[in-house]
């Protein structure tokens, strides 16, 4: 059992396992800034990395403040994740899909939930990893992402 942070962007709902969970916030345009040509925004006196999925996911990024926000910490780094809305926290269990997620890096597994649906749980490190590449303005198929949206069974954003 997992315990996770659960989230929407799009139509597709996500998790995040708590343990890389710092908390939330909601951001207004004044907190976000540009240093070194990376997005970031002043969270709790310190500045941090922006991930916006969204943009992530080459999807159309029409969000307006405030922006939902959740604070992710793995190892040496923490960043902000904007996301379209915060579900809230629950418990899942987790089912490795093994060879069908292998080419999907940004996912650790996924569970099922409801009637069957899936939820991917999503790997902060992954995530981190491919908004850090200069040409994160649009993930690729090879990144867990169709060229229609986020693969994630029968649904795609």
């Amino acid at each position: 059992v997992l315990q996770t942070l659960n989230f929407r962007v799009g139509r597709q709902t996500f998790a995040l396992s708590l343990a890389s969970f710092d908390g939330t916030v909601r951001l207004l345009d004044r907190h976000f800034e540009t240093a070194g040509g990376v997005e970031g925004a002043r969270v709790r006196g310190d500045w941090m990395p922006v991930v916006r999925l969204r943009r992530l996911w080459g999807l159309r990024d029409d969000s307006r403040a405030p922006y939902v926000a959740i604070v992710v910490d793995i190892v040496q780094r923490r960043y902000v994740l904007i996301v379209d809305e915060l579900i809230g926290r629950g418990e899942v269990i987790v089912k490795s899909l093994g060879a069908f997620l292998a080419p999907f890096r940004l996912y650790l597994g996924a569970a099922i939930v409801g009637r069957g649906g899936i939820r991917p749980i999503l790997d902060p490190s992954a995530v981190w990893d491919l908004a850090a590449q200069p040409s994160a303005h649009s993930a690729r198929p090879s990144d867990g992402v169709e060229s229609r949206g986020v693969l994630h069974g029968r649904t795609t954003l």
